[in-house]
């Protein structure tokens, strides 16, 4: 669930926002007026984390510069760097990020883990492998020709074996791809029917902080 909203330029955060223990020590560890870094960190965590980001698509070096150069002119550069590097930010950024996965998204992930031991195991099958067998040869005893049994170690193809592992790897491929078209799909269904709340807004919210601390877009 994302509980951190962006409506009309406005980033918010959700009173169920405020009950996330990781949320709840950002908040306290910012002892300056007007909890001003807290907002620009809450901002700052709904850019580089939320599914609705601009700038959720960019690797993250590039996110963190394009988030700096596009939404955090206003700040200078070690206040950015605080931002970035602040222990409570980055515990809430990993938390965010951690419950914005739905029960798809994580089945998403295990399968990812799947595939990844998967290719460890189709690069580890080797392409032949060492046999020994008995065979029957002709030995000349006494002048005559008589047949013995003797072991005979060879090198045998491993083809067979290697090319049933690469048949399953493209029949994982299949999956794979329906499960992102499945992803997808839930995307946009969830983002067309997502609710815009506001903080600070009901008597409850009131109560767990001030009203003063509405995260905008400055």
């Amino acid at each position: 669930m994302s509980y951190i909203v962006a409506q009309d330029g406005k980033i918010s955060i959700t009173e169920e926002g405020m009950l996330v223990p990781s949320i709840i020590d950002l908040y306290n560890s910012d002892d300056s007026k007007g909890k001003h870094f807290f907002r620009e960190s809450i901002k700052f965590i709904y850019l580089m984390a939320d599914p609705d980001s601009p700038y959720i698509n960019y690797i993250e070096s590039d996110r963190l510069y394009n988030v700096r150069k596009e939404q955090f002119t206003y700040v200078s550069e070690d206040f950015y760097e605080r931002i970035k590097s602040d222990v409570f930010v980055l515990s809430a950024l990993e938390d965010y990020q951690d419950k914005n996965y739905d029960i798809l998204k994580r089945s998403w992930e295990g399968v990812k883990i799947k595939i990844e031991n998967f290719m460890k195991h189709l690069n580890g099958i080797p392409m032949e492998f060492e046999v020994t067998e008995n065979v029957m040869v002709d030995v000349e005893v006494n002048g005559s020709l008589q047949r013995k049994p003797m072991r005979v170690t060879h090198m045998k193809s491993n083809n067979e074996e290697y090319w049933k592992a690469l048949k399953t790897y493209n029949d994982v491929l299949k999956f794979v791809k329906a499960v992102e078209l499945d992803i997808e799909k839930d995307k946009k269904e969830n983002k067309a029917s997502r609710s815009k709340r506001r903080i600070f807004e009901s008597e409850k919210a009131q109560r767990l902080i001030s009203k003063d601390i509405e995260i905008i877009h400055e």
